[in-house]
């Protein structure tokens, strides 16, 4: 099951009421709320009226988004997760590290797995579960080391989201791999052009998002990033388009 929400880092420039707003307007059901200007780490009372008004507007919250990365400090990850709990996420999302794979030596990929694992523990004995976003510029920037990552730290789940400057068996090859670690998707259409992003009205990625959707889950955010322009109205037209593959029927 598939359930439609928004990363909040998509419109920066909106307070949280107005970013609630927003996902109420679109019928989306959940919010994760971004650690670097909505929710800002450290900052536990902030993270609490969050979480009051989240409840009080009917919008669910997905997850933590956190900008911690393996390297980081681990005084920073504790940082980062009792915001989360604060702010009564159920899940932090991490990015797994601070180099490429392909960048990194083999000491310190190890010590980002065993901080990883670390963390992960960490976030266990609070009831918070701990995701690795599908990224650029970490151990998750390449298949195989996708593949090595699930096998060094069995227990951690992860992100996924289309890497759109890979072919398309790539990048679903990338979601099967995850299987049943797969905690929440982000949702975006994307163009690479000359060593840049054009952002895409979500529908022209049709064809590609029916073949992720048409795999069942038992449960999964589906939450929508950085629509095109960065514009609300953009927000809308595609929320629309993303209930629709979701709920066929629903928005006719």
């Amino acid at each position: 099951m598939y359930t439609p929400g928004l990363v909040s880092v998509s419109f920066r420039r909106l307070t949280p009421e107005q970013v609630l707003h927003l996902c109420r307007q679109a019928k989306l059901e959940a919010v994760e709320w971004g650690g670097d200007i909505h929710v800002p780490a450290g900052d536990e009372a902030h993270a609490r009226k969050i979480a009051s008004i989240s409840m009080d507007s009917g919008v669910k919250i997905a997850s933590y988004g956190s900008y911690f990365r393996a390297g980081d400090s681990m005084d920073v990850f504790r940082r980062n997760l009792d915001t989360a709990c604060a702010l009564g996420a159920p899940v932090i999302r991490v990015w797994a590290g601070t180099k490429g794979s392909g960048d990194c030596t083999s000491q310190e990929r190890s010590a980002w797995v065993d901080q990883l694992c670390a963390a992960n523990e960490m976030a266990g004995k609070q009831g918070v579960i701990l995701a690795a976003e599908f990224h650029p510029g970490t151990l998750t920037d390449a298949l195989g080391s996708v593949a090595r990552l699930l096998k060094e730290a069995p227990g951690m789940r992860m992100y996924w989201q289309p890497r759109w400057d890979w072919p398309e068996q790539d990048r679903l090859e990338g979601l099967k791999l995850l299987g049943g670690r797969l905690m929440h998707m982000h949702v975006f259409s994307w163009r690479h052009v000359n060593g840049g992003v054009l952002r895409l009205p979500l529908k022209d990625g049709e064809a590609f998002w029916q073949k992720v959707f048409s795999q069942p889950r038992e449960q999964c955010y589906a939450l929508m990033e950085f629509v095109e322009n960065d514009d609300p109205q953009a927000l809308l037209r595609d929320a629309r388009v993303l209930r629709g593959w979701l709920c066929p029927g629903a928005e006719k």
